[in-house]
């Protein structure tokens, strides 16, 4: 590979850097309402977020001729609502009362984190792995398994202050969450599209669901998570696998 093809991972790997590192300031001992901490976040993130857009605007996801069924969303959207359907299943009541204060800040906060994650994640990390080894067979299988495995890596550092079952947890719905996000950039050549499905899955099994509920990490939470990523993923799979029969049996013999 040039030096040039090299760019994009020296970009990931500062811009990454920095993006931790902003969130160990301690901006909470400056300012106290919760509100305003996320009013500065933002603002800082919001100038990493404009310097990494403008880093990887001619970095381009290779476009495909067709485009998948947009069926392959349901098991996504599933996953999106985890955590309402673990409350559902165990009946666990509403706890937490709704303070809009603090609701539409970390709202806006999300927005802007989410796009630094898919810009470094589903961006530059995946346009350098796909042009790694052109010429390697399933290339685009090792490049969602690699870069999920990143993103989920990347929430490691959160062991440090907090409960480990919790972080533990948070690491392996990422990975879930990841193989499902690069997956959808690459079948839809789009970032866009990872990174609204992205927001999506924060706003819901985040933001909407903790206005309402307050949970802890048990293991009892932590086994549902997992089973339910696994079916959720076994079912995207077999979608696949379906499509890829069907192809198969309706093949022309060559003549």
């Amino acid at each position: 590979m040039t030096q040039e093809q090299y760019l994009p991972l020296v970009s990931f790997s500062s811009s990454l850097l920095l993006y931790l590192g902003i969130s160990f300031l301690p901006i909470q001992k400056w300012v106290e309402p919760l509100w305003a901490v996320n009013l500065i976040q933002s603002g800082i993130y919001l100038v990493l977020l404009l310097i990494l857009f403008l880093d990887s605007k001619d970095r381009k996801i290779p476009d495909r001729e067709t485009k998948p069924s947009y069926f392959y969303f349901l098991p996504f959207l599933l996953l999106c609502c985890s955590n309402f359907l673990y409350v559902l299943f165990f009946r666990i009541s509403p706890n937490v009362s709704y303070q809009s204060s603090v609701f539409f800040p970390s709202l806006f906060l999300t927005l802007i984190k989410t796009g630094i994650e898919e810009v470094l994640f589903r961006k530059l990390l995946l346009v350098f792995t796909l042009n790694l080894r052109k010429s390697i067979k399933h290339k685009e299988v090792y490049t969602i398994l690699l870069v999920s495995i990143c993103f989920g890596l990347r929430h490691a550092i959160n062991y440090y202050g907090n409960d480990p079952l919790s972080v533990t947890s948070q690491i392996g719905y990422t990975f879930f969450l990841s193989l499902f996000l690069t997956s959808y950039s690459i079948l839809y050549s789009s970032t866009m599209l990872s990174y609204l499905f992205h927001f999506l899955f924060n706003l819901l099994n985040s933001l909407l669901f903790t206005s309402f509920f307050k949970i802890e990490t048990t293991p009892k939470y932590f086994i549902f998570s997992i089973i339910l990523g696994f079916i959720l993923l076994l079912f995207y799979l077999l979608l696949w696998f379906i499509k890829y029969k069907g192809k198969k049996k309706h093949a022309q013999p060559e003549l």
